[in-house]
């Protein structure tokens, strides 16, 4: 891939992961009971894919269900550890619950989503939806010139419709150009996006590939939407069975006719 220069000094490089709490849970679903059976994960399934994440040499990382310190971790910051390994300067994480009552627990209190970036944050927000357990919005600004948002959606369709129309809010309080991704659960299609992309401008990047679950992959749940001063390069999903989604690696730049100021 040839980089050319423009407004953030070179095409960018971003990947999306739901990791499953590096839990490595890639081959199937008599994974989950497995793991679920453990006290403590294998520390080998988060060095993997901390090793896989690296080997993309992206220079921004979105991690959903991430694991920041519980006792089930042996108390390892994955975020933290996944950041150390690839030499990046900035991490955000939160807990995914916001301030819900499953936010205060022991165990659920370390369970978060997280963006890694190699260059510093000019900028961090949290932002919860009323609604759905999952009420995380990650917010974060890169050298000042673009934003990137990061969501795990509901699984549950009524509170996941609440959730979009609540990001569209959210995501128009910021004129910078901006990336949206995560786990969006859209279990019945793009269609669910529709409102969203029409409130925003916003636009829903189209891969080929379906991302869950890893082993045999039926539906498109991860996605990647984009305001139109960003440019698309290049966007795929890697077949690697490291978690029960596929990540989403996508090359963009920033419009050079974009004023920053």
């Amino acid at each position: 891939i040839v980089f050319k220069n423009n407004i953030t000094g070179e095409n960018m490089k971003l990947l999306l992961y739901n990791v499953c709490y590096c839990m490595g849970v890639g081959k199937g679903y008599k994974d989950y009971i497995s793991c679920n059976k453990s006290i403590v994960l294998d520390s080998k399934a988060l060095n993997r894919i901390a090793n896989f994440i690296k080997k993309q040499s992206p220079q921004i990382v979105g991690l959903v269900e991430i694991d920041t310190g519980s006792i089930r971790s042996q108390r390892v910051d994955q975020a933290e550890y996944i950041r150390n390994k690839l030499k990046f300067n900035s991490v955000a994480s939160f807990c995914k619950y916001g301030n819900s009552k499953l936010s205060k627990l022991p165990y659920f209190k370390h369970l978060a989503n997280s963006i890694l970036a190699k260059n510093k944050f000019t900028k961090v927000n949290e932002y919860y939806f009323k609604y759905g357990r999952k009420k995380l919005v990650l917010e974060v600004e890169i050298d000042n010139k673009y934003a990137i948002y990061l969501v795990h959606l509901s699984l549950t369709k009524g509170f996941r419709s609440k959730q979009i129309k609540e990001l569209a809010g959210i995501v128009l309080n910021n004129s910078k150009p901006k990336i949206v991704i995560g786990d969006f659960n859209t279990f019945d299609g793009d269609k669910e996006l529709n409102k969203f992309m029409m409130t925003t401008g916003m636009v829903l990047a189209k891969h080929n590939l379906n991302t869950f679950p890893a082993w045999k992959p039926k539906k498109c749940l991860d996605h990647v939407l984009y305001s139109k001063n960003i440019k698309i390069n290049k966007l795929f999903a890697p077949i690697v069975k490291y978690s029960d989604h596929l990540p989403i690696i996508v090359d963009f730049s920033v419009n050079r006719k974009y004023n920053s100021k």
